[in-house]
């Protein structure tokens, strides 16, 4: 076998059943994001940012953003904003902790301070659901605010929308510089809105299931996916389902 790829994962059960079954083949198995902020399991060390993983350790950090990716891409969606823009910003607000509170008082995924969150229907910022939904509001208002220029955008989301308008440009503010810079490298330059999708069910911040894919090539490279392949990848025929996490899974995407 010559390597392994999860490209997206769904859930952390998913990828402790990924990592199981390498370590049983005594296989040392590997972790890292690759630029969309994917999850990447390899049994190659072909890449500087690889890291080691076991099974009964874990992957520290890594899981906590895929249990709210079904959720962020969902409510973006609903809002018009790409998903990928809402994930980003809540990578670097919060690092996917949703009860996170910084020095200045913001709170939860998107890090909302509390008058921001009544502004835009939040009861409770320590809800994941209520609280991606306030921050995709906020960022459809702001991206719509400065007509599309997602840089200012980010900047107000940051630093507050009077400054930036004051200013018409992003503050000098080396925390607001810096927090735009790492927002934009991680979402790249992808359109910041998309038409509007009712995008997949959520309910009480669980998102629905969804099925694992998994297929060999023809070269040996064992594939883990959610998204199945258009095409046949080789003899072993179409992929098959490999795991769906159960309702009460704690490791099911959306669950905290």
């Amino acid at each position: 076998m010559s390597g392994a790829r999860l490209a997206r994962t769904v859930g952390w059960a998913a990828c402790l059943a990924a990592i199981v079954a390498f370590e049983a083949a005594a296989e040392e198995i590997y972790y890292r994001r690759d630029s969309s902020g994917a999850l990447v399991l390899t049994n190659v060390p072909d890449h500087q940012d690889l890291r080691r993983v076991r099974a009964d350790r874990g992957m520290p950090g890594l899981h906590s953003g895929e249990a709210y990716r079904e959720l962020i891409w969902s409510t973006a969606l609903k809002q018009g904003v790409a998903p990928d823009l809402v994930y980003a910003v809540a990578a670097v607000e919060s690092n996917f902790n949703a009860r996170a509170v910084s020095a200045k008082g913001a709170q939860g995924l998107m890090q909302l301070m509390p008058d921001t969150a009544a502004r835009f229907g939040v009861i409770d910022p320590f809800d994941p659901a209520e609280n991606v939904l306030g921050g995709a509001r906020y960022l459809r208002y702001l991206i719509d605010l400065f007509k599309g220029d997602l840089r200012l955008a980010l900047a107000a989301y940051n630093a507050g929308e009077n400054i930036v308008m004051a200013l018409k440009s992003v503050p000098p503010y080396p925390e607001t510089v810096g927090y735009v810079r790492k927002v934009m490298k991680l979402f790249g330059g992808k359109p910041p809105l998309v038409r509007k999708q009712e995008g997949q069910a959520v309910l009480g911040g669980r998102a629905t299931q969804t099925a694992i894919y998994g297929y060999t090539d023809g070269q040996g490279v064992v594939h883990i996916t959610d998204q199945p392949p258009t095409r046949v990848p080789g003899p072993g025929g179409a992929p098959k389902p490999a795991a769906t996490p159960a309702p009460d899974d704690p490791g099911a995407a959306g669950s905290n």
